[in-house]
């Protein structure tokens, strides 16, 4: 098990309870594929790959003021939709395959989504991101071949076949469904 330094951040203090290890998952069965995780897992992944070619075409054409709002929309829907919708998911026992397989699910996806977002937002905010790097790729070991900064990092390329366009339009639906219900 890797023991990822605490900085606060909570991901990390989860992860470690659980002995989570970004390389073999939750009790060394291996990280799930895209196709065995949770709607909410492959909405989040594919809201991720929209973003990445979205800034990329962005920072391209040396539009750097477009770069700032879709980023701020993907914390949004990170904070306040997928991590509010998944803290049972995090906090579930794990004494069945079921509770494991969807624990580990969880961790994974967020553990990728994090590391990526970092290296999308490197150029943006480059402390930070170079923080949070720091903390769960260089000083948790994760991989020995890893840029020592996200800084040296390649700037992530688009997972074409991570994109569902038709689940991300029916979460956003959901989201008004339940954004008007809250306002009545």
């Amino acid at each position: 098990m890797i023991r990822i330094k605490v900085n606060g951040y909570p991901f990390v203090q989860y992860a470690n309870i659980d002995g989570f290890d970004p390389r073999t998952g939750l009790s060394g069965q291996g990280l799930p594929p895209l196709s065995e995780r949770s709607e909410l897992d492959r909405w989040l992944l594919s809201v991720l790959q929209s973003l990445i070619k979205d800034v990329n075409d962005e920072m391209e054409g040396y539009y750097l003021y477009r770069v700032v709002p879709p980023t701020l929309g993907f914390i949004d829907d990170l904070t306040n939709w997928y991590i509010r919708r998944s803290r049972r998911r995090f906090w579930r026992s794990a004494e069945d395959s079921d509770g494991l397989h969807d624990k580990s699910c969880a961790y994974a996806t967020l553990y990728e989504v994090l590391v990526t977002f970092c290296k999308v937002m490197a150029p943006i905010l480059p402390f930070v991101t170079e923080s949070i790097y720091q903390n769960l790729v260089v000083d948790a070991a994760v991989d020995s071949a890893a840029p020592k900064s996200v800084h040296l990092c390649d700037f992530p390329e688009v997972d074409v076949d991570a994109i569902n366009h038709d689940l991300e339009a029916d979460v956003q639906l959901v989201r008004e469904i339940v954004s008007m219900g809250r306002a009545l």
